[in-house]
């Protein structure tokens, strides 16, 4: 047998139900209709917060920028000291903070908003090409491994950064040309730049990044004020026992290369060489065999070359 509820109790739940009703759509329409601030805003419009500065702030005396400041992410605001955010402050951003600091009422008073920055791409179509013909060559400490990659493996992939942080298309062939055979080596390299430059003919520059062997009395290190380099040679091949009509302008791009490095570091270069091997830079002519040091420098010494070798070529382009 079913017990009737009074009727006070039948009708007081339903009327519960549409009070917490009303309350949470009071809360929504509430949020919906508040005054959106000036990060919300920003957040928004796909902008990017870098400082909210606080009005209680105190000055730094160097630099004059508010000493208190609030790094905001997605809303959660973290604390970052002053001589953090200083250097990501520009002189027009800080006279932008002056000028919203007046005008702004929230207690928050300033946003500065930078739009998210795309990642930039090297371009699609590649102008420069390197290569190790001999890609077990290490630096001091190394031991040469037949079928693995030495340092100047290494230092190759260094110059090809380089040339990407300049906006330069490269492409590094990594093929361990030396392995199997250390002789055959130079026929290896050349079906690979055969066919690189088959599929990309407009192509400026092929580099072979070599390292020298220690050589009697003659330093291959640079020391200056602020750090050391591994001394760097171009090696140029003629057409004395191989057909390369068009050496000269190998030689010719060679010493031009020379010039813009040492204008760059002076002493960073050794004078060019010219060899009666090809050096399969018939295959262009920017074609160009680098020995970056010798086994009397560290890898980090070529690295820092390679770095500057870039800028060089970069100039003669």
């Amino acid at each position: 047998m079913r017990t009737a509820f009074p009727l006070r109790q039948r009708y007081l739940f339903p009327a519960a139900l549409m009070v917490l009703a009303l309350f949470l759509l009071g809360l929504l329409l509430g949020a919906l209709a508040a005054p959106v601030s000036a990060l919300a805003a920003l957040y928004q419009q796909g902008g990017q917060a870098v400082a909210v500065l606080s009005p209680e702030s105190g000055r730094d005396a160097a630099s004059g920028y508010p000493a208190a400041l609030l790094l905001q992410t997605a809303g959660l605001p973290l604390a970052l000291e002053t001589a953090e955010l200083r250097n990501q402050l520009t002189v027009e951003e800080a006279a932008e903070a002056e000028a919203a600091a007046e005008s702004m009422q929230e207690e928050s008073i300033l946003v500065i908003a930078k739009p998210p920055q795309e990642t930039a791409t090297p371009p699609s179509t590649p102008q420069v090409v390197i290569y190790c013909t001999h890609a077990g060559e290490g630096y001091a400490g190394e031991t040469r491994v037949n079928g693995k990659a030495g340092g100047v493996m290494t230092v190759a992939a260094t110059l090809r950064d380089a040339f990407e942080a300049a906006g330069i298309g490269v492409i590094l062939d990594e093929t361990l040309h030396d392995s199997p055979s250390y002789d055959a080596a130079y026929d290896s390299s050349l079906n690979s730049l055969t066919a690189i430059a088959a599929e990309y003919p407009e192509i400026e520059v092929y580099i072979d990044v070599h390292r020298d062997s220690s050589i009697a009395g003659i330093s291959t290190q640079l020391v200056t004020e602020d750090s050391s380099y591994a001394k760097m040679m171009l090696v140029v091949g003629t057409d004395e026992n191989l057909p390369h009509p068009d050496w000269q302008q190998n030689y010719q791009f060679a010493q031009a290369v020379t010039a813009a490095a040492d204008a760059l570091q002076p002493g960073i270069m050794r004078e060019p060489r010219v060899y009666s091997g090809r050096y399969n830079q018939h295959i262009a002519p920017k074609a160009i065999l680098v020995e970056i040091g010798s086994t009397d420098n560290t890898l980090e010494e070529a690295e820092r070359s390679a770095a500057l070798l870039a800028q060089a070529v970069i100039s003669c382009l």
